[in-house]
């Protein structure tokens, strides 16, 4: 992620924050190198309170996809199942 810092779980977000669904291997509640990136997605809007509310990704041969980070569902976990986490960068 190189000169991006993820932020704390309970931080709000701004537009333009950087979002990636990644596989928890060690359990920790925050990225790591090597840990598996499944998506990532640029935060287009957040409402008052700092909760994102569209992001904006491309989908393979889909193209770009306009979205709420949790709909519709596409990256809730890798092709073998295993479920995948949230991190925001900024």
């Amino acid at each position: 992620m190189g000169a991006y810092r993820q932020l704390d779980f309970n931080d709000p977000n701004i537009v333009g924050d950087k979002v990636i669904y990644y596989v928890d291997s060690n359990s920790d509640s925050k990225y790591n190198q090597g840990e598996e990136i499944i998506h990532s997605a640029i935060v287009k809007s957040v409402d008052s309170a700092g909760y994102t509310t569209t992001v904006e990704g491309k989908m393979g041969q889909l193209g770009i996809s306009v979205n709420h980070p949790n709909a519709p569902g596409y990256y809730e976990r890798n092709q073998s199942g295993t479920r995948t986490s949230r991190a925001y960068f900024r």
